[in-house]
């Protein structure tokens, strides 16, 4: 049912395109990462790891101050639990679609809105160096909401965004009703460019 929400959002998004002037970009940057676990600590990921991240973008504006943008990301996540040790590190391709406001002056916009993730690896890193492939355990997608701030220039130029994601499904299999409940949190700062008037 989600897959087909966001398959008719796109098409709808697509036929809205056509008779726009889209702004095209791309951004990249680095993120922070957390996997908390409210009751299991073996799988706690709450100490935050450097990752990063790297996508493209496509603005279309609905009016002077409202535009939707959706976007294909590429994102490499990383964090740590405590109770034996180890590094989980996470490889999602990205399909935020985002509701921007621009304010008055057009030099900033806030914006949120709908987050599919698709799971291309996951792998555990031990302290005594051992990595092992955990792609299994882990949910195939992962859906939750997006939203930030944004400096974007009127036409041409650079942009800087500050940006946080909350999932709102479980990332790890339950392997049991009512079992492991393991929500993510993604706080990424981005810097890009962005094409066309």
């Amino acid at each position: 049912m989600r897959k087909l929400f966001i398959a008719l959002l796109f098409l709808s998004l697509s036929q809205f395109v056509a008779a726009q002037s889209p702004r095209f970009g791309v951004r990249a940057g680095a993120n922070l990462f957390i996997l908390h676990s409210s009751n299991d600590k073996t799988q706690d990921y709450s100490n935050a790891r450097v990752g990063y991240t790297a996508g493209v973008t496509l603005e279309m504006f609905i009016n002077k101050y409202l535009s939707i943008q959706p976007e294909l990301n590429y994102s490499h996540q990383e964090a740590r639990e405590n109770y034996y040790g180890s590094n989980l590190s996470l490889e999602y391709t990205q399909l935020p679609i985002l509701f921007r406001y621009h304010t008055a002056n057009g030099k900033a916009a806030l914006y949120a809105g709908p987050q599919l993730g698709f799971l291309g690896a996951a792998n555990i890193k031990e302290d005594n160096g051992k990595e092992t492939g955990v792609a299994y355990k882990f949910n195939k997608t992962d859906f939750g909401i997006a939203f930030g701030v944004a400096h974007v220039p009127p036409k041409n130029g650079m942009t800087f965004d500050l940006r946080v994601y909350r999932g709102l499904m479980n990332v790890i299999k339950s392997e049991f009703d009512g079992g492991i409940t393991t929500r993510p949190t993604l706080i990424s700062v981005g810097l890009g460019y962005i094409f066309g008037n």
